[in-house]
Parts: C-alpha cells; structure tokens; sequence
C-alpha cells in the first residue's frame, strides 16, 4: 500500500490546497499588496503605474512636461534628454533644477517619430507625452504612457495627476491650495475695476505673430486682463495665427512676447507701430524659470501674480516677485534660488 511517506510532494501539496476553505485560498492567492497605481490621463484613458515611479521619459512638450516633475520633487527620475531648440540659454534653468538631463539624448526630433531603441534602452516606468499620435505608436511598444492635453489645461489638476503618479500628494495639494488662495486674492483686489478699464493683453511671438493661447489665457484672465484671440479659438487650437491686421484692430493695452530680444523688434516693427502697447512703451518679455512663466507649467503661480502685478501695479504694489519666486523655487523644485537669479527670470530669462 502506497504511504504518505511514498507518495511525490507535489500530489501532497495539491491535495492540501483543494481541501482549503475558499475564502483562506483567496487570502492566501492575494496576500501580495498591489503594486500599481491606476491614473486617469487626460485622455481618459486608464494607465497603471508602479508604487515607486524610479524612471520617467517625457515627449512632445518637454521642457513644460518636465517642469511639472521638478515641482514635485523628481527631477531626477527624468531619463531623457532635451529636445535641440531647449539647449540654448533661455532653457538653461531646465539643467539647473535637474542637472542629470544636461547631455542626455533626446528621443524625439521636433513633432517627429519616437525613438524606440532608445527608448526600450531608457527602460522607463512612466511616459509622459504631449502627443495624441504618440500614444497608439508607444502601446505597441510596452511602456506605460500618460497623455497630457494643454487645450485642457489647468496647473491644480496636472499638479494633483502628477502628485498621484509619483506619490507626493501632500505636496501637489499645498500647490494647488497656494494657487486657489492667489486667483481668490487677485479676484478680490480688482472687483472694483469696471469691465470697461480692464487691461486687453495678447501675449504674441514675434515676428511669426502667432499666440500661444490656451494656456497663457488661463493664467491672464484670472490676473483680470482681457485675452483678445478667444473670438478666433477652435477647440482644436493652441496656437492662433493673426495678421498685422487683427492686432491692429484689436489693439492691446499690453502686449506680452516671448524674449528681450522680441521686446526690442516689437519696437522696431513698424508694422505695429500702431498699437496702443507700442505708442505707450507696454511691451514686455514673459518671465522665464524653468520655462516662461505664461507657458502651461506650474510656474503659471507666480505667472499669474507677474501678470496682474503688470496689468494693476497699484492693487499689487506690495507684492515681492523676487521674494516670491525665491519661496516658490525653494518650496515645490527644492532650489534656493539667489536674488539675482530671482531677477533674471523676471526680466525675461536669459538671452536666447
């Protein structure tokens, strides 16, 4: 007769689980805790990420995408490098904030394909891009991607997404209260400026004349300014491109470019000559940290208070950009930024 004792481990080991009560074999089949977090992107797409995100690539807008990481704290998990045209100067506060991307390839030409050899050599745990059309192209090839749309943006939001993905909630939360207080405080400050004298602002790149709409209009309507393209929008835009024409008609009270140097052409451009903002000498560079403060980054918290410093310095008089972009730095990229630093970005970054 066949004993236990005869009989191959394995039979035993089967026969012992057939006969556990269901509930203990569950208990036991599921005793691993998840190691995904599931994120909703702007897509509405599901993707699951790791507890621990180790390992990051970031396509299509990536000095923006990356400025997003640098604000919670994680700089150093990006593993891509900077696209050719964010090399120059004006982009250099992206390899101060995360000195590991200086010298790291970019694995993606302007608007062009993904490199995926590259990409599979990267080995990230997260993708992030800026690109519908990536995303088909990059679930053929494995990694999990997250889809951020800036037609859709707003800084709380993506802060609270990225809070999520790199588990540092707590931090996305402060941001997004900070953000909350500011617009409620600026809201306040201007409520007894009639519609009629509020400031009509565009904020334009020269000498293409196109408008980086979506997201600069999110942060210059809440610092109490009227954004003029809005009447040429399509949900399809984020750049509107106008005539000599438009502007003229529209004429600015202020006009926002995108450097010092755009400064100087808008004041040599005789054809725009005739706008209000030239004849009155309001032409101003956008403030640049990691990206322009008017860009879609969470930089847009001190973008907002710049704004509506510019547009009412009377209702804003108090307020201490150099002391707040210092607090800001310190607090959400980790940098003690100096005052000279601090002044440099406000005045419009450095050359390009």
């Amino acid at each position: 007769m066949r004993t236990i004792k005869n009989t191959p481990i394995f039979l035993i080991i089967v026969v012992i689980c057939l006969f556990l009560p269901s509930g203990l074999h569950a208990d036991l089949t599921n005793s691993q805790p998840s190691q995904k977090t599931i994120i909703e992107d702007m897509a509405g797409r599901q993707a699951a990420v790791p507890v621990e995100v180790k390992r990051v690539v970031t396509l299509g807008s990536v000095p923006a995408i990356n400025t997003f990481i640098f604000a919670v704290g994680k700089g150093y998990t990006i593993a891509n490098g900077l696209p050719a045209f964010a090399r120059s100067p004006y982009w250099k506060y992206q390899t101060i904030f995360a000195p590991g991307i200086k010298g790291r390839s970019s694995i993606q030409g302007s608007g062009g394909p993904v490199n995926v050899e590259v990409l599979s050599l990267l080995s990230p745990d997260v993708v992030f891009t800026t690109s519908r059309s990536d995303i088909d192209y990059l679930l053929k090839h494995g990694p999990t991607t997250i889809y951020l749309d800036w037609k859709r943006f707003d800084p709380m939001y993506l802060m609270r997404m990225m809070g999520k993905v790199f588990n540092r909630q707590k931090i996305a939360e402060e941001y997004a209260a900070g953000m909350e207080n500011r617009i409620e405080m600026i809201a306040s400050a201007i409520k007894g400026i009639p519609q009629a004298q509020r400031q009509k602002v565009i904020f334009c790149r020269l000498p293409s004349l196109a408008i980086p709409s979506g997201p600069a209009g999110w942060a210059i309507t809440r610092a109490g300014g009227i954004t003029m393209e809005n009447s040429l929008l399509k949900s399809s835009d984020h750049l509107v491109q106008v005539s000599v024409e438009q502007l003229v008609l529209w004429n600015p009270d202020i006009l926002i470019v995108w450097s010092k140097e755009e400064v100087a052409q808008a004041y040599k451009d005789a054809r725009l000559s005739l706008l209000n903002a030239v004849k009155q000498k309001r032409v101003y560079a956008v403030p640049v940290g990691a990206a322009p403060w008017l860009a879609p980054t969470p930089e847009q918290y001190l973008g907002v208070l710049w704004a509506a410093k510019l547009f009412y310095p009377k209702q804003f008089d108090g307020i201490d950009l150099v002391a707040e972009a210092k607090d800001f730095y310190r607090k959400f990229f980790g940098y003690s930024l100096t005052n000279k630093q601090a002044v440099e970005m406000i005045s419009g970054g450095s050359d390009r």
